[in-house]
Protein backbone atom coordinates (compact mmCIF):
# COMPACT_ATOMS: atom_id res chain seq x y z
CA UNK A 1 0.00 0.00 0.00
CA UNK A 2 2.86 2.31 0.74
CA UNK A 3 4.37 2.18 -2.77
CA UNK A 4 0.80 2.32 -4.07
CA UNK A 5 0.71 6.14 -2.02
CA UNK A 6 4.09 7.20 -3.48
CA UNK A 7 5.41 7.28 -0.56
CA UNK A 8 8.40 5.66 1.49
CA UNK A 9 7.42 3.51 4.97
CA UNK A 10 6.92 5.80 7.91
CA UNK A 11 9.16 4.21 10.89
CA UNK A 12 7.49 4.82 14.38
CA UNK A 13 11.23 5.86 15.78
CA UNK A 14 13.21 7.24 13.80
CA UNK A 15 15.62 8.13 16.20
CA UNK A 16 15.32 4.74 17.75
CA UNK A 17 15.97 3.14 14.60
CA UNK A 18 18.75 5.82 13.13
CA UNK A 19 21.24 4.94 16.60
CA UNK A 20 21.11 1.09 15.56
CA UNK A 21 22.97 1.78 12.46
CA UNK A 22 25.71 -0.48 11.98
CA UNK A 23 28.58 -1.89 9.06
CA UNK A 24 27.58 -4.61 7.23
CA UNK A 25 30.42 -4.53 5.08
CA UNK A 26 30.59 -4.59 1.27
CA UNK A 27 27.88 -4.88 -0.97
CA UNK A 28 28.94 -5.49 -3.78
CA UNK A 29 31.80 -5.09 -6.16
CA UNK A 30 32.44 -5.77 -10.06
CA UNK A 31 36.20 -6.61 -11.31
CA UNK A 32 34.52 -6.98 -14.41
CA UNK A 33 31.45 -5.10 -16.05
CA UNK A 34 30.44 -7.66 -18.37
CA UNK A 35 30.13 -10.49 -15.80
CA UNK A 36 28.68 -8.81 -12.33
CA UNK A 37 27.27 -5.48 -12.39
CA UNK A 38 28.41 -3.55 -15.60
CA UNK A 39 29.20 -0.50 -15.38
CA UNK A 40 30.81 -0.51 -11.68
CA UNK A 41 34.41 -0.52 -12.53
CA UNK A 42 35.74 2.19 -15.20
CA UNK A 43 37.51 0.43 -17.91
CA UNK A 44 40.02 3.71 -18.80
CA UNK A 45 42.16 5.99 -16.89
CA UNK A 46 38.96 8.69 -16.92
CA UNK A 47 40.10 11.68 -14.58
CA UNK A 48 38.28 14.02 -11.75
CA UNK A 49 35.01 15.03 -10.74
CA UNK A 50 34.20 14.28 -14.60
CA UNK A 51 33.32 10.81 -14.41
CA UNK A 52 32.60 8.94 -10.52
CA UNK A 53 29.84 7.59 -9.16
CA UNK A 54 27.31 9.94 -7.46
CA UNK A 55 23.85 8.87 -5.93
CA UNK A 56 22.37 5.25 -4.84
CA UNK A 57 18.86 4.00 -3.68
CA UNK A 58 17.87 0.65 -2.49
CA UNK A 59 14.12 0.49 -3.85
CA UNK A 60 10.92 -0.18 -2.56
CA UNK A 61 9.42 -2.68 -5.10
CA UNK A 62 12.46 -5.13 -5.54
CA UNK A 63 10.02 -7.28 -7.60
CA UNK A 64 11.72 -5.13 -10.86
CA UNK A 65 15.17 -4.09 -9.30
CA UNK A 66 16.76 -3.51 -6.46
CA UNK A 67 19.58 -0.73 -6.87
CA UNK A 68 19.42 2.13 -8.57
CA UNK A 69 22.25 4.83 -8.92
CA UNK A 70 24.13 7.53 -10.76
CA UNK A 71 27.36 8.31 -12.66
CA UNK A 72 28.72 11.26 -14.10
CA UNK A 73 29.19 11.24 -17.62
CA UNK A 74 32.65 11.10 -18.96
CA UNK A 75 33.96 14.07 -20.91
CA UNK A 76 33.87 11.85 -24.32
CA UNK A 77 30.70 10.57 -23.46
CA UNK A 78 27.99 10.85 -26.45
CA UNK A 79 24.53 11.59 -26.23
CA UNK A 80 22.99 8.10 -26.07
CA UNK A 81 25.97 7.58 -22.90
CA UNK A 82 23.74 6.48 -19.96
CA UNK A 83 24.27 7.97 -16.29
CA UNK A 84 21.43 6.30 -14.21
CA UNK A 85 21.74 2.61 -13.77
CA UNK A 86 18.60 0.41 -12.68
CA UNK A 87 19.57 -2.97 -11.49
CA UNK A 88 18.65 -6.10 -10.69
CA UNK A 89 20.97 -8.03 -7.44
CA UNK A 90 21.15 -11.95 -8.43
CA UNK A 91 22.48 -12.01 -4.30
CA UNK A 92 19.18 -11.36 -2.68
CA UNK A 93 17.72 -14.65 -1.31
CA UNK A 94 14.13 -13.25 -2.16
CA UNK A 95 12.57 -10.21 -2.97
CA UNK A 96 11.12 -10.27 0.99
CA UNK A 97 14.59 -10.47 2.39
CA UNK A 98 15.68 -7.88 3.89
CA UNK A 99 19.77 -8.30 3.64
CA UNK A 100 21.57 -8.42 0.12
CA UNK A 101 24.05 -11.38 0.19
CA UNK A 102 27.73 -9.59 -0.18
CA UNK A 103 29.27 -10.48 -3.38
CA UNK A 104 32.38 -11.83 -1.50
CA UNK A 105 35.55 -13.26 -3.56
CA UNK A 106 36.86 -16.78 -3.02
CA UNK A 107 41.12 -17.22 -3.35
CA UNK A 108 42.15 -20.78 -4.89
CA UNK A 109 45.28 -21.48 -2.97
CA UNK A 110 45.82 -24.69 -4.01
CA UNK A 111 46.67 -23.60 -8.05
CA UNK A 112 49.51 -20.99 -9.47
CA UNK A 113 49.30 -18.62 -10.62
CA UNK A 114 46.52 -17.64 -7.57
CA UNK A 115 42.87 -17.70 -9.29
CA UNK A 116 40.56 -14.91 -7.68
CA UNK A 117 36.87 -16.33 -8.52
CA UNK A 118 33.53 -13.51 -7.62
CA UNK A 119 31.33 -14.91 -5.01
CA UNK A 120 28.63 -12.95 -6.54
CA UNK A 121 26.05 -14.40 -9.26
CA UNK A 122 26.04 -14.05 -12.80
CA UNK A 123 22.70 -12.67 -12.41
CA UNK A 124 23.78 -9.27 -11.09
CA UNK A 125 22.90 -6.87 -13.72
CA UNK A 126 21.86 -3.47 -14.93
CA UNK A 127 18.41 -4.02 -16.59
CA UNK A 128 17.89 -0.77 -18.01
CA UNK A 129 19.56 2.14 -18.17
CA UNK A 130 19.07 6.10 -19.22
CA UNK A 131 20.43 9.09 -19.00
CA UNK A 132 18.83 11.60 -17.15
CA UNK A 133 19.34 14.79 -18.95
CA UNK A 134 16.65 16.27 -21.19
CA UNK A 135 17.12 17.60 -24.35
CA UNK A 136 16.02 20.43 -26.08
CA UNK A 137 16.83 22.41 -29.25
CA UNK A 138 17.53 25.58 -27.56
CA UNK A 139 15.88 28.48 -28.92
CA UNK A 140 17.42 31.63 -28.42
CA UNK A 141 15.30 33.89 -29.36
CA UNK A 142 12.33 32.21 -27.66
CA UNK A 143 12.00 33.55 -23.56
CA UNK A 144 10.05 30.17 -22.81
CA UNK A 145 13.14 28.36 -23.35
CA UNK A 146 12.79 27.27 -19.81
CA UNK A 147 16.83 25.85 -19.12
CA UNK A 148 18.96 27.49 -22.81
CA UNK A 149 20.71 24.31 -23.45
CA UNK A 150 21.90 23.85 -27.12
CA UNK A 151 20.81 21.61 -29.21
CA UNK A 152 22.54 18.07 -28.58
CA UNK A 153 23.79 18.83 -25.53
CA UNK A 154 22.74 17.34 -22.25
CA UNK A 155 23.38 17.07 -18.68
CA UNK A 156 25.84 15.34 -17.63
CA UNK A 157 26.21 15.18 -13.81
CA UNK A 158 23.59 13.33 -12.58
CA UNK A 159 22.84 13.69 -8.57
CA UNK A 160 21.97 12.59 -4.93
CA UNK A 161 19.00 10.20 -5.49
CA UNK A 162 16.05 9.16 -2.94
CA UNK A 163 13.60 6.41 -3.64
CA UNK A 164 9.87 6.93 -2.84
CA UNK A 165 7.12 4.54 -3.64
CA UNK A 166 6.90 3.32 -7.26
CA UNK A 167 9.72 6.65 -8.11
CA UNK A 168 13.13 7.04 -7.53
CA UNK A 169 13.85 11.34 -7.78
CA UNK A 170 17.71 12.05 -8.59
CA UNK A 171 18.81 15.76 -10.28
CA UNK A 172 21.21 16.71 -13.21
CA UNK A 173 22.97 19.44 -14.25
CA UNK A 174 26.25 20.40 -16.32
CA UNK A 175 29.21 19.65 -14.89
CA UNK A 176 31.61 23.60 -13.82
CA UNK A 177 35.13 23.19 -16.20
CA UNK A 178 36.29 26.43 -15.21
CA UNK A 179 38.78 28.07 -17.29
CA UNK A 180 40.25 31.25 -18.34
CA UNK A 181 41.12 32.45 -21.87
CA UNK A 182 44.34 33.47 -22.52
CA UNK A 183 47.47 32.89 -25.05
CA UNK A 184 47.64 29.34 -23.30
CA UNK A 185 44.20 28.60 -24.22
CA UNK A 186 42.75 30.48 -26.97
CA UNK A 187 39.78 28.24 -27.19
CA UNK A 188 38.42 29.10 -23.79
CA UNK A 189 34.58 30.60 -24.22
CA UNK A 190 34.18 34.53 -23.21
CA UNK A 191 31.81 33.06 -20.12
CA UNK A 192 34.93 31.27 -18.98
CA UNK A 193 33.50 27.91 -18.70
CA UNK A 194 34.07 25.10 -21.11
CA UNK A 195 31.08 22.59 -19.99
CA UNK A 196 28.44 25.33 -19.41
CA UNK A 197 27.16 26.83 -21.65
CA UNK A 198 26.92 30.85 -22.58
CA UNK A 199 23.36 31.30 -21.04
CA UNK A 200 24.52 29.96 -17.86
CA UNK A 201 24.38 27.05 -15.60
CA UNK A 202 20.81 25.26 -15.82
CA UNK A 203 19.54 21.85 -14.05
CA UNK A 204 16.68 19.63 -13.65
CA UNK A 205 14.90 16.88 -11.83
CA UNK A 206 13.84 14.49 -12.77
CA UNK A 207 11.16 11.22 -11.45
CA UNK A 208 11.60 8.15 -12.65
CA UNK A 209 8.70 5.29 -12.40
CA UNK A 210 10.67 1.77 -11.90
CA UNK A 211 7.48 -0.09 -12.34
CA UNK A 212 8.04 0.31 -16.01
CA UNK A 213 10.46 -1.82 -17.70
CA UNK A 214 12.50 0.87 -19.43
CA UNK A 215 12.06 3.52 -17.05
CA UNK A 216 12.73 7.23 -18.94
CA UNK A 217 12.69 10.60 -16.87
CA UNK A 218 9.59 12.68 -16.17
CA UNK A 219 10.46 15.73 -15.48
CA UNK A 220 9.60 17.33 -12.80
CA UNK A 221 11.24 20.49 -11.72
CA UNK A 222 13.14 22.79 -14.26
CA UNK A 223 16.14 25.32 -12.74
CA UNK A 224 17.46 27.84 -15.09
CA UNK A 225 20.53 29.69 -13.38
CA UNK A 226 21.00 27.05 -11.09
CA UNK A 227 22.84 24.06 -10.31
CA UNK A 228 21.08 21.05 -8.80
CA UNK A 229 23.48 18.23 -6.41
CA UNK A 230 20.60 16.61 -5.15
CA UNK A 231 16.48 16.06 -4.42
CA UNK A 232 14.92 14.76 -1.56
CA UNK A 233 11.39 14.00 -1.67
CA UNK A 234 8.88 13.35 1.30
CA UNK A 235 5.24 12.48 1.40
CA UNK A 236 3.70 14.99 4.69
CA UNK A 237 1.51 13.42 6.83
CA UNK A 238 -1.48 15.72 8.08
CA UNK A 239 0.34 16.47 12.06
CA UNK A 240 3.43 18.82 12.34
CA UNK A 241 2.86 19.92 8.38
CA UNK A 242 1.65 23.52 6.95
CA UNK A 243 -1.99 23.32 6.59
CA UNK A 244 -1.66 23.59 2.75
CA UNK A 245 0.68 21.19 2.27
CA UNK A 246 -1.07 18.36 4.59
CA UNK A 247 -1.22 15.37 2.86
CA UNK A 248 1.27 17.05 -0.18
CA UNK A 249 4.88 16.36 -0.93
CA UNK A 250 7.93 18.40 -0.51
CA UNK A 251 11.01 18.73 -2.54
CA UNK A 252 14.17 19.86 -1.40
CA UNK A 253 17.07 20.93 -3.91
CA UNK A 254 20.57 22.40 -3.21
CA UNK A 255 22.49 24.96 -5.47
CA UNK A 256 25.45 25.57 -3.29
CA UNK A 257 24.60 27.37 -0.22
CA UNK A 258 20.99 27.60 -1.20
CA UNK A 259 18.26 25.06 0.01
CA UNK A 260 15.12 25.68 -2.54
CA UNK A 261 11.85 24.15 -1.86
CA UNK A 262 9.31 22.99 -3.98
CA UNK A 263 5.63 21.74 -2.75
CA UNK A 264 2.91 19.43 -4.62
CA UNK A 265 -0.36 20.37 -2.63
CA UNK A 266 -2.78 17.96 -2.65
CA UNK A 267 -6.61 17.96 -4.25
CA UNK A 268 -8.65 20.17 -1.80
CA UNK A 269 -11.75 17.95 -2.55
CA UNK A 270 -9.74 14.96 -2.50
CA UNK A 271 -7.21 15.45 -0.13
CA UNK A 272 -4.96 13.23 -2.37
CA UNK A 273 -1.98 13.32 -5.14
CA UNK A 274 0.04 11.19 -6.78
CA UNK A 275 3.69 11.38 -8.48
CA UNK A 276 2.17 9.66 -11.40
CA UNK A 277 0.25 13.20 -12.31
CA UNK A 278 1.94 16.12 -12.15
CA UNK A 279 2.49 19.15 -13.96
CA UNK A 280 6.29 20.15 -13.64
CA UNK A 281 7.63 23.19 -12.50
CA UNK A 282 8.90 25.42 -15.33
CA UNK A 283 9.96 29.03 -15.62
CA UNK A 284 7.14 31.43 -17.59
CA UNK A 285 7.66 33.80 -20.26
CA UNK A 286 8.86 36.51 -17.36
CA UNK A 287 10.86 34.44 -15.75
CA UNK A 288 8.90 33.37 -13.05
CA UNK A 289 7.08 30.00 -12.33
CA UNK A 290 4.06 28.71 -10.21
CA UNK A 291 4.34 29.80 -6.45
CA UNK A 292 2.52 28.44 -3.31
CA UNK A 293 1.07 31.01 -0.62
CA UNK A 294 0.88 28.32 2.04
CA UNK A 295 -1.22 30.91 4.37
CA UNK A 296 -3.96 30.42 1.62
CA UNK A 297 -4.94 26.75 1.35
CA UNK A 298 -7.13 25.53 -1.36
CA UNK A 299 -10.55 25.08 -0.81
CA UNK A 300 -12.47 23.25 -2.89
CA UNK A 301 -14.92 24.67 -5.33
CA UNK A 302 -18.21 21.84 -4.84
CA UNK A 303 -18.89 18.96 -6.68
CA UNK A 304 -16.80 18.28 -10.21
CA UNK A 305 -17.76 16.59 -13.49
CA UNK A 306 -15.56 13.29 -14.14
CA UNK A 307 -13.73 15.46 -16.52
CA UNK A 308 -13.53 18.10 -13.90
CA UNK A 309 -11.92 15.96 -11.64
CA UNK A 310 -9.27 14.50 -14.44
CA UNK A 311 -8.15 17.66 -14.57
CA UNK A 312 -7.65 18.42 -10.93
CA UNK A 313 -6.20 15.24 -10.88
CA UNK A 314 -2.81 16.49 -12.15
CA UNK A 315 -1.42 18.84 -9.41
CA UNK A 316 0.89 21.37 -10.16
CA UNK A 317 4.49 21.68 -8.67
CA UNK A 318 5.02 25.11 -7.29
CA UNK A 319 7.87 27.23 -5.36
CA UNK A 320 7.98 27.70 -1.84
CA UNK A 321 11.07 29.36 -1.33
CA UNK A 322 14.45 28.24 -0.27
CA UNK A 323 16.61 29.30 2.80
CA UNK A 324 20.85 29.50 2.66
CA UNK A 325 23.12 27.87 5.02
CA UNK A 326 24.97 30.70 6.72
CA UNK A 327 28.09 30.22 8.75
CA UNK A 328 26.26 30.72 12.21
CA UNK A 329 29.56 30.64 14.68
CA UNK A 330 27.93 29.36 17.58
CA UNK A 331 27.25 32.62 18.73
CA UNK A 332 23.56 34.03 19.47
CA UNK A 333 24.70 37.68 19.43
CA UNK A 334 26.00 36.62 15.62
CA UNK A 335 23.01 37.57 13.37
CA UNK A 336 24.66 37.42 9.99
CA UNK A 337 22.74 39.77 6.84
CA UNK A 338 19.68 37.73 5.36
CA UNK A 339 18.36 37.93 1.99
CA UNK A 340 14.50 38.13 2.73
CA UNK A 341 13.87 36.03 -0.51
CA UNK A 342 15.95 33.41 0.75
CA UNK A 343 16.71 33.79 4.74
CA UNK A 344 19.51 31.98 6.59
CA UNK A 345 19.02 28.74 7.25
CA UNK A 346 18.68 28.11 11.57
CA UNK A 347 20.29 24.65 12.82
CA UNK A 348 21.15 23.71 15.56
CA UNK A 349 21.73 20.59 18.37
CA UNK A 350 18.38 19.80 20.22
CA UNK A 351 20.20 21.54 23.62
CA UNK A 352 19.53 24.90 21.49
CA UNK A 353 23.33 25.27 20.43
CA UNK A 354 23.98 26.38 17.26
CA UNK A 355 25.06 23.70 14.53
CA UNK A 356 25.64 24.91 10.99
CA UNK A 357 24.67 22.46 8.59
CA UNK A 358 27.20 20.64 6.16
CA UNK A 359 28.62 22.84 2.71
CA UNK A 360 27.19 21.40 -0.58
CA UNK A 361 30.70 20.21 -1.36
CA UNK A 362 30.75 17.94 1.76
CA UNK A 363 26.86 16.68 1.35
CA UNK A 364 26.11 15.88 -2.13
CA UNK A 365 22.71 13.59 -1.11
CA UNK A 366 20.46 13.53 1.35
CA UNK A 367 16.74 11.76 1.85
CA UNK A 368 13.85 12.55 3.89
CA UNK A 369 12.21 10.52 6.13
CA UNK A 370 8.33 10.82 7.26
CA UNK A 371 8.17 9.28 10.89
CA UNK A 372 4.58 7.49 11.41
CA UNK A 373 3.63 11.08 13.89
CA UNK A 374 3.89 13.22 11.53
CA UNK A 375 7.21 14.66 11.97
CA UNK A 376 9.76 14.79 9.41
CA UNK A 377 13.43 14.02 9.45
CA UNK A 378 16.03 14.59 7.08
CA UNK A 379 19.52 12.02 6.57
CA UNK A 380 22.30 14.19 5.18
CA UNK A 381 25.16 11.88 3.42
CA UNK A 382 28.37 13.66 4.74
CA UNK A 383 31.85 13.22 3.37
CA UNK A 384 34.91 14.95 3.97
CA UNK A 385 37.95 14.53 1.51
CA UNK A 386 40.30 13.41 3.77
CA UNK A 387 42.31 10.45 2.99
CA UNK A 388 42.83 9.28 6.14
CA UNK A 389 40.57 8.57 9.58
CA UNK A 390 37.17 8.90 10.14
CA UNK A 391 35.72 10.82 6.37
CA UNK A 392 32.20 9.83 6.24
CA UNK A 393 29.09 10.00 8.54
CA UNK A 394 25.29 10.23 8.03
CA UNK A 395 23.86 12.72 10.17
CA UNK A 396 20.04 12.83 11.47
CA UNK A 397 18.30 16.27 11.46
CA UNK A 398 14.79 16.97 12.14
CA UNK A 399 12.62 19.29 10.23
CA UNK A 400 10.82 22.15 11.77
CA UNK A 401 8.59 23.98 9.94
CA UNK A 402 8.43 27.79 10.31
CA UNK A 403 6.02 30.70 10.53
CA UNK A 404 6.77 31.52 7.20
CA UNK A 405 5.50 27.93 5.81
CA UNK A 406 1.98 28.87 7.52
CA UNK A 407 3.08 26.28 10.23
CA UNK A 408 1.45 26.66 13.69
CA UNK A 409 2.53 24.94 17.05
CA UNK A 410 4.80 23.48 14.96
CA UNK A 411 7.51 26.92 14.60
CA UNK A 412 9.60 26.55 18.32
CA UNK A 413 13.05 25.65 18.15
CA UNK A 414 14.61 23.99 21.29
CA UNK A 415 16.47 27.67 22.25
CA UNK A 416 13.25 29.08 23.02
CA UNK A 417 12.61 31.06 19.69
CA UNK A 418 10.62 30.69 16.89
CA UNK A 419 11.48 29.31 13.55
CA UNK A 420 10.96 32.56 11.23
CA UNK A 421 12.28 31.01 7.33
CA UNK A 422 10.13 28.37 5.71
CA UNK A 423 11.77 25.72 7.54
CA UNK A 424 14.44 25.20 10.06
CA UNK A 425 16.52 21.88 11.00
CA UNK A 426 17.51 20.38 14.60
CA UNK A 427 20.26 17.87 14.88
CA UNK A 428 18.57 15.27 16.33
CA UNK A 429 20.83 14.86 19.27
CA UNK A 430 23.60 16.84 20.90
CA UNK A 431 27.14 17.35 20.60
CA UNK A 432 28.03 15.91 23.79
CA UNK A 433 25.69 12.48 23.41
CA UNK A 434 27.46 11.80 19.47
CA UNK A 435 24.11 10.29 18.83
CA UNK A 436 22.54 12.66 15.94
CA UNK A 437 25.58 11.04 13.44
CA UNK A 438 27.03 8.01 12.46
CA UNK A 439 30.64 7.50 11.28
CA UNK A 440 31.35 5.21 8.39
CA UNK A 441 34.60 5.38 7.45
CA UNK A 442 37.49 3.44 5.37
CA UNK A 443 41.32 4.35 5.10
CA UNK A 444 42.89 5.09 2.15
CA UNK A 445 40.27 6.35 -0.03
CA UNK A 446 40.15 10.09 -0.70
CA UNK A 447 36.48 11.26 -0.91
CA UNK A 448 35.20 8.18 0.95
CA UNK A 449 31.52 6.57 0.67
CA UNK A 450 29.46 10.04 0.93
CA UNK A 451 31.71 12.73 -0.99
CA UNK A 452 29.50 11.94 -4.12
CA UNK A 453 26.18 10.44 -2.31
CA UNK A 454 24.63 7.90 -0.34
CA UNK A 455 20.74 6.47 -0.07
CA UNK A 456 18.39 5.32 3.43
CA UNK A 457 16.25 2.34 2.87
CA UNK A 458 13.39 1.79 5.88
CA UNK A 459 12.68 -1.50 7.16
CA UNK A 460 9.94 -0.47 9.27
CA UNK A 461 7.78 -3.08 12.07
CA UNK A 462 5.01 -2.69 14.44
CA UNK A 463 7.54 -3.34 17.36
CA UNK A 464 9.50 -0.10 16.94
CA UNK A 465 12.69 -1.87 18.90
CA UNK A 466 12.77 -3.76 14.84
CA UNK A 467 12.74 -1.35 12.83
CA UNK A 468 15.66 -1.03 10.66
CA UNK A 469 17.69 1.95 8.38
CA UNK A 470 19.75 0.74 5.73
CA UNK A 471 22.47 2.84 4.42
CA UNK A 472 23.96 2.84 1.10
CA UNK A 473 27.27 4.16 0.36
CA UNK A 474 29.92 3.97 -2.64
CA UNK A 475 33.50 4.24 -1.80
CA UNK A 476 36.22 4.96 -5.02
CA UNK A 477 39.33 4.53 -5.65
CA UNK A 478 40.07 7.53 -7.53
CA UNK A 479 43.88 7.28 -7.37
CA UNK A 480 43.56 4.44 -9.09
CA UNK A 481 42.58 2.32 -12.41
CA UNK A 482 40.97 1.32 -13.88
CA UNK A 483 38.82 3.35 -11.22
CA UNK A 484 36.32 1.35 -8.94
CA UNK A 485 33.84 1.44 -6.34
CA UNK A 486 32.64 -0.78 -3.58
CA UNK A 487 28.48 -0.74 -2.38
CA UNK A 488 28.23 -0.75 0.87
CA UNK A 489 25.57 -1.42 3.00
CA UNK A 490 25.01 -0.28 6.90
Amino acid sequence: MTTELDATPRPLDVKAAFSRINDQGVLGISPDPSVLIRGINYQGAGWGEKYHHQGIARTYNRTRYDLVWTTSVRSDGFPEFNNVFFTRLGTKSSTRSQRFDGNTFDVVINEWPLIIKPGGSPLDAVIAASNAGVYDAFEPDNPSDWDGVPAGRKFDHAGGIQAIGNYVATSSEFVALPCRRSQLDPNCPEHGDRNIPASGQSSQVVIYDIADPSPRPRLLVARKGEGSGWAAVAKLREAWTPLALRNGYLVMVPDGDRLSLYVIPPDPCTGYVSLAQIKPYRLSANGQGPVLDPFMPAVCPGERTPEQQAAADVRRVLYAGCVKRVDQLFDEAFDPESDPTCPNLVSMYEDGERHDFPHQDDVQSANFVTQADGRLYLLAFEGQQVEWGPNSEVQLWRVVFGAASGAGRTAGLPDGTQCQAFLCLVRAGTEDAHDSYKNMHVDGINGAMFRFGGGGYIAPSRDPKRETFFIYGTEHYLQKTPRGALFNEF
